[in-house]
């Protein structure tokens, strides 16, 4: 369980009652933002944010856990100016129970970039109930989420309405998805697995209405495998 981070560390964030200014991460004093909430958490920790709309483009830390109240009620706007979350390099990416919409990468040709709605290049990601949608990228990036790490697990998340040039998800390494829903989202490929010797586990997920399947580069000697999925 995720919200349960071994870790007496917390962080409080709620946009209608918080201050930046006068808060000092209680529960009682919340910051406003969740930027200041990342920056003032030393990891392990855990930074909840309280329902609301948050527009932001994030700078998030390594072991630094996001934990909203849920997907439906706390939502990171990346307000079509940014990536919504980006993680240093090499991070543990834990992030739970909110919505990540409005996410927008553009630029030059660089298929080692992407990422509109979550960036992490090595290191770990944990995601559990969290929904994707309604983010971009144009020609030359990667990835709704851009995840080329040793370790991916996402349990129970969604992945909608998302538009990308090359693919929804970009992995490499081990990746584990249990739960998940893929559906009207418009790319080249729904995955793209890119680095060499991954794999890909999909169990009990739903593909419905997305513009193309599932890519595998014939260099990077991958493999998929599905149990109890449903594509239609």
């Amino acid at each position: 369980d995720a919200t349960n981070v071994a870790s007496p560390a917390a962080v409080y964030v709620n946009g209608a009652t918080g201050s930046d200014t006068t808060g000092d991460g209680t529960p009682v004093k919340p910051y406003a933002t969740v930027q200041k909430g990342i920056d003032s958490a030393t990891a392990p920790a855990i930074v909840r944010i309280a329902a609301g709309i948050y527009v932001a483009n994030l700078e998030a830390k390594d072991g630094v856990a996001l934990v909203g109240d849920g997907s439906a009620t706390t939502v990171l706007d990346g307000n079509s100016t940014g990536k919504v979350i980006e993680f240093a390099d090499n991070s543990r990416a834990i992030v739970v129970n909110l919505s990540v919409i409005n996410g927008l990468h553009q630029g030059g040709l660089d298929f080692t970039d992407g990422g509109s709605g979550m960036y992490l290049k090595g290191g770990s990601s944990y995601l559990c109930g969290v929904v994707f949608r309604d983010n971009r990228a144009t020609v030359g990036k990667k990835g709704t989420v851009f995840l080329w790490c040793s370790t991916v697990r996402a349990e129970k998340c969604e992945f909608r309405n998302n538009q990308d040039y090359e693919s929804i998800i970009e992995v490499g390494g081990s990746n584990d998805f249990v739960n998940c829903l893929f559906a009207n989202n418009g790319t080249r490929s729904m995955f793209n697995i890119a680095n060499t010797f991954p794999a890909i586990v999909l169990r009990n997920c739903t593909f419905a209405n997305n513009a193309d399947g599932i890519q595998l580069n014939p260099t990077s000697y991958g493999s998929i495998s599905a149990y109890n999925c449903i594509f239609w």
